[in-house]
């Protein structure tokens, strides 16, 4: 299983890995608890209860670590972190202990992938997965804008690729242009129109003469923590 970045925006990209082969799914980016066994619908558990019959998979990071690792933008930085290097016994002959196989089927591996630190002027915009044939399909399904974290599977047979696509945020800035009829009889972008107000003895406040299209006043506005105001005359 592989994971890659899509980005334009340069900085360091950061991810942590979680839910090792926990055999619980991910919907819509938040924990189901529902197991495969109880009618959920993650088969990824790796097999692990077949130990130490369950073949090899080499974790990137390490099983269990939950510390970020850096996916550097491009095919290049692309970082693999499940690699299954060998199946379960029961996938060319019969399992030692519970004597089934060969089905040659592999366990399914699982993880939980999310991107934890992005650069200040790059905003997570969605996931794009290609997968292997046979393979279980990430989670959430299909892969889109809800898919951070993404829940993905592997096994000896089959893949799956994630790539995850940032783009820029918004650059919005606080403005310093208020009207204010008391204290700054503007009119945008200038005061050459009809009179709109008197002014409270400041002079009369007139409309812009000059035509001006929305997204021009869209773009004045004040900014407070919890949200944008906007002024029209």
């Amino acid at each position: 299983m592989i994971v890659c970045v899509e980005s334009t925006i340069p900085g360091t990209y950061k991810f942590r890995n979680s839910g090792w082969n926990n055999h619980t799914a991910l919907v819509n980016g938040v924990w189901n608890a529902v197991p495969f066994s109880a009618g959920g619908d993650d088969p990824g558990d790796g097999g692990d209860g077949l130990a130490p019959n369950n073949g090899t998979t080499v974790w990137t990071p390490a099983k269990f670590d939950n510390s970020e690792y850096t996916v550097t933008p491009g095919d290049a930085g692309c970082i693999t972190v499940l690699d299954r290097t060998a199946p379960s016994a029961h996938y060319s002959g019969a399992d030692p202990v519970y004597g089934f196989g060969p089905d040659h089927q592999d366990d399914f591996q699982a993880v939980n992938v999310t991107a934890s630190t992005i650069p200040a002027l790059a905003q997570y915009d969605h996931t794009d997965c290609v997968m292997d044939n046979g393979v279980v399909d990430p989670q959430p399904t299909p892969c889109g804008n809800t898919n951070n974290p993404t829940r993905a599977f592997a096994n000896y047979d089959h893949g799956t690729k994630i790539t995850f696509v940032f783009k820029s945020a918004p650059n919005i800035q606080p403005c310093n242009i208020e009207y204010n009829k008391n204290t700054n009889p503007l009119g945008y972008p200038n005061n050459l129109g009809p009179i709109i107000d008197a002014g409270n003895g400041l002079g009369p406040v007139r409309r812009s003469a000059v035509a001006f299209n929305e997204s021009e006043v869209l773009s004045y506005f004040t900014l407070s923590p919890d949200k944008s105001e906007l002024w029209m005359y």
